[in-house]
């Protein structure tokens, strides 16, 4: 009987907890704060609270309050901290749930004044990212508000525009210590995942760590890898058989320049695999290129090289979408930098309603 056709990815919760173990041992003291918004970056939001809190990390950072609802629902008592600021529409679940909103304006101060003064928040200081927080210019103001309403701060933080580059980062980190140089009270965080990579000055009282969480960093900048946590394995649906000269995909996209096999995959962009035109699939430990471009609902590889084998019995062998070995072509950061693009897009589309996902 033939196998039936899945896409599975599996993910290795205790690489997570390794991780964070293995950062741990970079930071010391300092806090590590789980950025675990977007399901995870799309390994899971509870497994991923759960493997955060396996390794006994009490403050998780969270992308929208759905993802607070559902943690507390699921009994995560630990700290949450929204990445974003309270309003009027989310300002009593805010304080119902006990969570700790952002805030960067006044304006979000009044409002925490008039719903709940026992809510604690965290001040974001813009350094550069310009998306959010308040100027630098506006800290004494701010702060002066918080002091004068009796408001409960809790931590200031920053955020690294370009935090995998030394010098830019050290710049904003000098500025941010400089912005909260009169208020030693106060606790200071800073992210992301590449912070820990710079040094000890980067070293504050918490450390924000989102990619470096699953291991989608670029490992040359460390003593001793992190683990990828997310495994991808499919079948090919089918063979196809070239002859040289005949065309393959869209607008002619591939042409074979020699008789070629070509496995057939039942994924593509719908299931939320990148549309790009370079990467690899590993099958019989053989790396085989994309060829014609990443589809829809499906994207083709050359498998010429490929064992007979395992062509003559394609439905009985996985083929491997994503590795979990650092040094492989299709690992997610390797594929990544060969296209040009962060990791994030490799791992947060993954549209579950196509795709099993497995966790040991």
């Amino acid at each position: 009987m033939k196998k039936i056709l899945k896409n599975e990815v599996i993910i290795h919760s205790q690489h997570i907890c390794d991780n964070i173990n293995k950062i741990k041992s970079y930071i010391g003291d300092t806090e590590i704060i789980a950025v675990i918004k977007g399901d995870g970056y799309g390994h899971g939001l509870l497994e991923s609270a759960k493997a955060c809190r396996k390794a006994n990390v009490t403050t998780f950072a969270l992308g929208d309050i759905k993802e607070a609802n559902l943690l507390r629902k699921n009994g995560f008592d630990q700290n949450l901290l929204l990445l974003f600021p309270p309003n009027i529409d989310n300002i009593d679940d805010i304080s119902n749930l006990n969570l700790i909103p952002t805030v960067y304006k006044i304006e979000h101060l009044k409002l925490i004044s008039r719903t709940n003064k026992d809510i604690k928040f965290d001040l974001e200081i813009n350094t550069g990212i310009g998306r959010s927080g308040c100027d630098i210019s506006n800290v004494e103001i701010i702060m002066q508000y918080i002091k004068d309403n009796s408001l409960n701060i809790r931590y200031a933080y920053t955020h690294l525009y370009d935090n995998a580059d030394y010098i830019s980062s050290v710049k904003q980190l000098e500025q941010f210590k400089e912005a909260m140089r009169n208020y030693p009270d106060v606790l200071l965080h800073i992210g992301g995942s590449y912070a820990f990579c710079h040094g000890k000055e980067f070293f504050l009282d918490g450390l924000r760590v989102g990619l470096g969480l699953y291991g989608l960093i670029d490992m040359f900048l460390l003593e001793d890898e992190l683990k990828l946590a997310m495994e991808f394995n499919t079948f090919f649906e089918d063979i196809i058989y070239l002859k040289k000269g005949q065309h393959l995909g869209y607008s002619s996209g591939f042409i074979a320049k020699r008789d070629s096999k070509i496995g057939l995959l039942n994924l593509g962009y719908a299931y939320g695999y990148p549309k790009t035109s370079k990467g690899f699939v590993k099958f019989d430990e053989e790396f085989c290129p994309i060829v014609g471009g990443v589809n829809m609902t499906s994207f083709c590889v050359d498998v010429t090289d490929v064992n007979e084998k395992y062509i003559k019995d394609y439905n009985k062998y996985s083929v491997n979408i994503f590795s979990i070995n650092t040094a492989d072509k299709n690992a997610i950061m390797s594929l990544a930098n060969l296209n040009g693009i962060i990791p994030n897009l490799y791992v947060c589309g993954i549209n579950k309603h196509y795709i099993d996902f497995k966790y040991i």
